[in-house]
């Protein structure tokens, strides 16, 4: 049975926005009351750290890397309480600590987040299952975590790196969930985004809403500093273009922050450094 050092995982398969559902920011799983469900979890206590593994925003799971995002609760109570399409639920509320999100491969050579995968790297098909978990991991509420896409690292305080200054496996890990973030913000807000980034047309993604249209360039930072490349054709659309919007997502890695600019803004508001020259022989 599990005991003050086991941790409970929950697979949200079904990428349920739980405090959506049950109207309670509290809110991070649900179980049913009647049949295999009712049996499980039972006898989670306060205090007991929960880890929620769901890919909700990230890119389509055909895609690869396919990436998870795993968030860490400590259990307060349970709550009989009927979701938005009127089903009663047992709905687990508690303390959020902290969100990761890395790939699929990574996370399931994470020790404490092994027990969510098979011994070949699968996602379990369970809704909810215990395990043993490190004195380490129970210390959990005043921790900030930088992720890379092979291990997981406590630190005492963010990361500070910038979009492009960091190992190419970090960079294109943090782009991925940059754009992830970026796409789920411009959607939440009803607009219609299409990717473009293999066109190279100096922006990410194209968006349009009710005959509007939109050019958006993203970068990411792991940390919460707004330092990072840019290309002289993102730089051109940002003078040129009316619809080129930047988003700067911060915390790529830990927690995504969202911020959108114009061109104009960019342009004015940031120093922009030339950090390499294109050298060509004279002619003589």
């Amino acid at each position: 049975m599990p005991s003050n050092d086991t941790a409970w995982y929950f697979n949200n398969c079904r990428d349920r926005d739980h405090p959506g559902q049950f109207r309670r920011p509290d809110a991070f799983f649900d179980l049913n009351v009647r049949g295999r469900h009712k049996r499980l979890a039972t006898d989670l206590n306060p205090g007991s750290v929960c880890a929620v593994l769901s890919r909700k925003g990230l890119k389509p799971r055909n895609m690869k890397p396919r990436m998870v995002r795993i968030d860490w609760y400590r259990f307060a109570r349970e709550r009989r309480m009927r979701d938005l399409d009127g089903d009663t639920c047992r709905a687990l509320l508690g303390q959020h600590l902290r969100s990761e999100v890395l790939t699929q491969r990574a996370a399931a050579r994470t020790p404490c987040m092994k027990p969510f995968f098979d011994c070949l790297g699968r996602i379990k098909q369970g809704s909810a299952f215990w395990d043993a978990i490190g004195r380490d991991d129970l210390k959990l509420r005043s921790r900030k975590v930088a992720v890379t896409s092979s291990s997981v690292h406590v630190a005492s305080r963010p990361v500070r790196g910038g979009a492009g200054f960091g190992d190419p496996e970090t960079n294109r890990l943090v782009e991925e969930v940059a754009v992830s973030a970026a796409t789920r913000s411009l959607e939440d807000s009803g607009w219609r985004v299409r990717s473009v980034e293999s066109e190279k047309c100096g922006y990410d993604l194209h968006c349009t809403r009710q005959g509007d249209v939109r050019h958006v360039e993203v970068k990411g930072t792991q940390g919460q500093g707004r330092e990072f490349i840019v290309t002289k054709g993102e730089m051109d659309r940002a003078t040129d273009d009316p619809k080129f919007r930047l988003i700067v997502v911060s915390g790529a890695l830990t927690q995504p922050h969202v911020q959108e600019f114009t061109g104009k803004q960019f342009v004015q508001r940031f120093a922009h450094t030339p950090i390499q020259f294109r050298s060509r022989r004279k002619a003589v």
